[in-house]
């Protein structure tokens, strides 16, 4: 493994990017890294090899460096392997312990002390929602910057992007740079599970896209969440509830698609004119429930199945007013109210998720 990190280390991506083809042994050694973040029984060993510090020098290059003096095939290869790192920290940093999370078995749950390893750049969350939209429908991308149908899957950008939204400033980021896309992209994730039955998205991925729905719709009070269509006919509320009455289901999964319908009445539903000019620039097509989809999702007669009724509407102030928490010690001790056991919550909405 020290191999793979001395292939990918930063001393090497001093060079000319240019110079870097996609064929480079660093490409596959990001992947093989990338991959085994994924997975649980790694992780202690990969942050024990210094892998969060490695992948921060090489995520960080995207923001830090010069696009003047790169073409645009070395610019497209960089931001692969920049995205790469990142997705790779996401796991590292953000998969286990928090809210929504299973606690790993055997041991206490890994948090990092700097979640500024997984802060996204608005660039960023735009490469990753362009991947996204490339992936769900396409399985491979030719060209600079592209990659095979083994490099990436629906189900590892998806649980990325869970573990990214466990950062309220990425929830921030992506709500605002993402808009509506995003929130198209994880309802037709979780549509493609709940009615086709997809091979590439199996009951986990729609749960992470569906968790992460759930955290974005916080966002949807005061701004878009979704394009005016998908209030029509009840079109998300078919999409959630058939979610909700399929055979497989994970708890979480359950959890979130509840907790949206809850909030479905109080969301926004408006065309969102920056996310038009987005998924323009990508592949409008990507964008829209194809006929077959619409079709199948407008023959679902809700009153057939379970649901649950609207909830509570949210009271203003929970959007704006800070919140102080400090946890209840588990002994009949009175609490210190220091700023080691305090945490600030700029809002009541990201407090519920802290």
């Amino acid at each position: 493994m020290p191999l793979i990190f001395r292939i990918i280390t930063p001393i090497a991506l001093i060079n000319d990017p240019k110079s870097c083809d996609v064929d480079s042994l660093k490409d596959p050694a990001l992947s093989i890294v990338l991959n085994m973040s994924m997975v649980a029984a790694a992780r202690p060993y990969l942050r024990k090899e210094n892998a969060i510090q490695i992948l921060s020098i090489i995520a960080d290059q995207l923001n830090d460096r010069d696009d003047s003096i790169i073409d645009p095939d070395g610019k497209a290869i960089q931001n692969l392997r920049c995205l790469k790192s990142r997705m790779a920290l996401s796991f590292l940093v953000g998969s286990e312990g928090y809210y929504g999370q299973p606690r790993p078995s055997g041991r206490l749950s890994y948090r990092h002390p700097d979640e500024t390893t997984i802060m996204l750049m608005a660039s960023e969350s735009n490469l990753l929602l362009e991947l996204l939209s490339d992936v769900l429908h396409h399985p491979e991308k030719q060209g600079p910057g592209g990659y095979s149908a083994e490099s990436f899957t629906v189900k590892g950008i998806l649980y990325s992007i869970r573990c990214l939204l466990t950062s309220d400033m990425n929830q921030n980021t992506i709500a605002i740079t993402s808009g509506t896309c995003l929130n198209i992209l994880l309802l037709k994730a979780i549509a493609y599970h709940t009615f086709l039955d997809l091979p590439t998205v199996d009951a986990d991925t729609a749960e992470y896209a569906c968790f992460s729905l759930y955290l974005l719709s916080s966002f949807g009070f005061k701004n878009p969440f979704l394009p005016k269509e998908f209030s029509q006919d009840k079109f998300l509320e078919k999409v959630l509830i058939s979610y909700l009455n399929s055979m497989i289901i994970t708890p979480a999964g359950k959890h979130a698609a509840e907790q949206i319908l809850l909030r479905v009445s109080y969301l926004v539903f408006e065309n969102d004119p920056e996310c038009i000019a987005i998924w323009n620039n990508l592949n409008p097509n990507n964008f829209e429930f194809d006929m077959k989809l619409k079709q199948i999702v407008g023959q679902v007669i809700l009153e057939d199945l379970w649901s649950i009724n609207s909830g509570a509407q949210p009271l203003e102030m929970i959007f704006s007013r800070p919140i102080l928490r400090s946890r209840i010690p588990k002994t009949n001790i009175e609490s210190p109210w220091d700023k080691a056991s305090i945490k600030v919550f700029p809002s009541g909405k990201i407090c519920m998720h802290g």
